[in-house]
């Protein structure tokens, strides 16, 4: 993007509301007539993976109910990018994992990222594409987008399902309110978990850190040597913990209102639990409002995440869809 520019990032919502009304027919001129009004105002359009992904997964059926929003929505950001950008190179915003593998590990999951890069270039090629003639939906891995994605959301529902019976079991015997165990440092550091102990599975499975199966219990005999490496283990993973908190206020502040949400609603489905993890995913570019040291805006209709940022007085850089096209005068 243009020196100078504000960052302007949807969520999944907020990009099937981008082209509510459009036609399929009318999308192409439609994006191009969105770059040039964006690059006038002044934003640069960034586009999340994780967004992508979502989308992806609703065209996997085309009796699915979003599946022509999602191909639109999908289209109508790539194209709008892309005049944006006028032959520039794409750039990819980082997911959660990959920031932590990065920034708290100082090493890259490369085949998360090819992965994630091959999300993008699915992409790429169905916004050149019509809605009848769609491109494999499988990333470089071989695996079949959607299957991907219930595995993570199902890997998420029972973390943060544990961590919820977690405060409860504290709260009822330790005499405290549930709020008070839920914000904890311990519980902070449960959530912050789900994240750490990803990226540093990946990491581990490209052979970048030791194999914790080698050391810690219950995977290895307890020698002396083992636990004293496991022990040292522990210790480090707390601290990593420690600096996601400290360096992503905004994910926690959302995976603690995920927690509170389950522990009112003790009959929450599945389905709605899983769309979570993904705006969880998505808080972790909000933190300091910024990317490249470029000013950021996070468009989003999720009521959550709204309330996350009136937590942090940060009303101005979380907009629903209206709310920005009027800021803009869009």
């Amino acid at each position: 993007m243009q020196e100078g520019m504000v960052n302007i990032i949807f969520d999944t919502n907020a990009a099937r509301d981008f082209v509510t009304g459009v036609k399929l027919e009318e999308l192409a001129a439609f994006a191009k007539n969105m770059s040039e009004l964006y690059t006038t105002k002044g934003l640069g359009l960034m586009i999340s993976p994780i967004v992508i992904m979502e989308l992806l997964c609703h065209l996997s059926d085309t009796k699915d109910k979003d599946f022509s929003v999602s191909f639109k929505a999908i289209k109508a950001m790539m194209l709008t990018q892309e005049y944006q950008l006028n032959g520039n190179l794409r750039s990819m915003m980082s997911p959660g994992e990959l920031l932590v593998a990065n920034e708290i590990y100082h090493m890259h999951c490369e085949q998360r990222e090819k992965m994630y890069m091959s999300i993008m270039a699915i992409a790429e090629e169905i916004s050149h594409r019509n809605i009848d003639n769609l491109p494999d939906l499988h990333t470089i891995d071989g695996n079949f987008i959607k299957d991907y994605v219930d595995d993570i959301e199902k890997s998420f529902a029972q973390h943060f399902r544990e961590v919820c019976k977690s405060v409860e079991f504290l709260a009822k015997y330790m005499g405290d309110s549930f709020e008070t165990n839920l914000n904890t440092l311990k519980t902070e550091c449960l959530l912050a978990t789900y994240f750490t102990r990803t990226a540093y599975n990946l990491l581990m499975n490209e052979g970048k850190v030791p194999d914790y199966r080698y050391f810690l219990y219950p995977y290895a005999p307890q020698t002396l040597s083992n636990v004293m490496q496991g022990i040292k283990f522990v210790h480090q993973m707390e601290e990593n913990n420690k600096e996601v908190i400290r360096r992503y206020p905004a994910f926690i502040s959302l995976a603690k209102e995920v927690i509170k949400r389950i522990h009112l609603n003790k009959n929450m489905s599945d389905d709605k639990l899983h769309n979570y993890i993904w705006d969880i995913n998505l808080m972790f570019h909000i933190n300091d409002h910024t990317i490249c040291r470029e000013p950021l805006i996070f468009i989003t209709s999720d009521k959550a995440m709204l309330l996350v940022s009136d937590v942090f007085h940060d009303t101005e850089n979380v907009l629903k869809y209206d709310e920005f096209k009027h800021k803009f005068k869009l």
